[in-house]
This record gives C-alpha cells, sequence and structure tokens, in this order.
C-alpha cells in the first residue's frame, strides 16, 4: 500500500526598510508557488528565483530565514505531533539548486545584490530541501508551513 502526502509551502516575502543614518530601502520580488524537482534517492527540492533589489547607497545584504515549525524550526506541520522537517540554502544568483546552508533564525551575510529596488532581474535564489528519509516517516495528508524570509542592507 503507497501513501500520499501533499505538501504546502507558503512564503512570507517580507520587506525590510532599515533604520540606519543613512536610508536604505530593500525589497524582495519573485515570490511564486516552489517548484519541485525529484532527486536521487527520493528527496524533494523546492526552488525559487527571486530578485533582492537595494537602494543606494548599500550594495551588499544579510538574509534570515525563520520556520513556522516549534522554536521557528523549518518543519511542515500537519498537526501538533506529525511534522516533516526540511533544509534551506540561499544562492546569491538565481536559477541555482545549491547555496548556503540556513539556519532558522541566524543571518546569511555578504550576499551581493546588484539590483535597485526596481528589481529589474532575479538575483537570488531559495532552495528548500526534504530528504527521502523525512519523506517515509511521513504520515499520509497534508504538511503545510511558512517561510519568512528578511533581507537587510549592510
Amino acid at each position: 500500500m503507497s501513501k500520499k502526502s501533499a505538501l504546502g509551502l507558503f512564503i512570507c516575502l517580507c520587506q525590510f526598510i532599515s533604520s540606519n543614518a543613512i536610508a536604505t530601502d530593500s525589497i524582495i520580488t519573485g515570490t511564486t508557488d516552489l517548484s519541485t524537482s525529484w532527486l536521487s534517492g527520493g528527496s524533494i527540492q523546492f526552488n525559487n528565483s527571486l530578485c533582492v533589489g537595494l537602494g543606494a547607497p548599500a550594495t551588499t545584504y544579510k538574509v534570515r530565514m525563520t520556520g513556522s515549525g516549534s522554536g521557528n524550526s523549518f518543519s511542515l506541520q500537519k498537526n501538533a505531533t506529525d511534522t516533516l522537517e526540511y533544509t534551506i540554502e540561499w544562492a546569491s544568483q538565481s536559477g541555482q539548486t545549491s547555496g548556503f546552508s540556513a539556519t532558522s533564525g541566524v543571518y546569511i551575510t555578504g550576499q551581493p545584490s546588484g539590483q535597485s529596488t526596481d528589481c529589474s532581474a532575479k538575483n537570488a535564489t531559495l532552495i528548500v530541501k526534504i530528504s527521502a528519509a523525512q519523506l517515509q516517516q511521513a504520515k499520509s495528508g497534508s504538511h503545510t508551513g511558512t517561510i519568512t524570509i528578511t533581507v537587510e542592507p549592510e
């Protein structure tokens, strides 16, 4: 008997406006439903190319992701006891399949933007991976979660 699970992942991409002495804005655009790729060994990968734009004079940013699981962990919830853990990577180029490993609530620093706040092109990738082991232990049914992304100019 095979089991089927629906996986849902909502991404809240939030704009952050810096309160530095020199006013600098940052923006994230290009959010869509995550596209899925099955990887060898039975794991799943979701990729979302985005634009991170910065107002002058900033040229680099730091980015932080938090999950909606217990303690802001990266996990999808079916109910209070059935969870599905995932990992996140961040790349400072669009269309990537790997990047810097993220820890919930911890900034990844020194990311180059190359885009103003008009965000004319995508320049970053959010990568979400669910291992085969996590998928095998998942209980049948819908699992949902939220990723919140915060960008701040450096």
